[in-house]
């Protein structure tokens, strides 16, 4: 919001003064893309709950406008293995991790401010934790 005082004189005799104020409003056009500022690396045990929340992406957008929305861009094998809560950022797991099957995740994070988007990495290392229980090789020992 700008306010200019604009005064015009003539050039008659005696001279004529008159004044305006002009006031100028800058409206804010979506042009910048938002960020995401940091590339985050986690480690996660292979215990942790379905539903439990594994980290909290936070996009910034310095223009004016709609809430950022975000999207867990899958591919094969990380379907339904983990959500995103898409006006929030928050990931949260959705399917039992399992160690001895897979021991690391690369989430693809897409945000948006509804014309522009970016894209970032959340790389999830899973710890192993004793869940299976021993077993003999074979079934007679002398």
């Amino acid at each position: 919001l700008c306010r200019l005082v604009i005064t015009a004189t003539d050039r008659g005799s005696p001279p004529l003064t008159g004044s305006t104020i002009l006031t100028v409003v800058v409206m804010d056009v979506n042009d910048n893309s938002p960020t995401i500022p940091v590339q985050l690396e986690l480690t996660v045990r292979e215990d942790a709950l379905i539903g439990s929340e594994i980290v909290q992406v936070t996009g910034n957008d310095v223009d004016s406008g709609p809430a950022l929305s975000y999207t867990l861009l899958v591919d094969g094998t990380t379907e339904r293995t983990f959500s995103i809560l898409r006006y929030g950022g928050q990931i949260w797991l959705s399917k039992q991790l399992d160690y001895e099957d897979r021991s690391s995740f690369t989430l693809t994070i897409q945000t948006s401010d509804g014309k522009h988007h970016t894209r970032a990495d959340v790389k999830l290392t899973l710890e192993d934790v004793n869940d299976n229980t021993p077993e003999f090789s074979k079934s007679f020992y002398q």
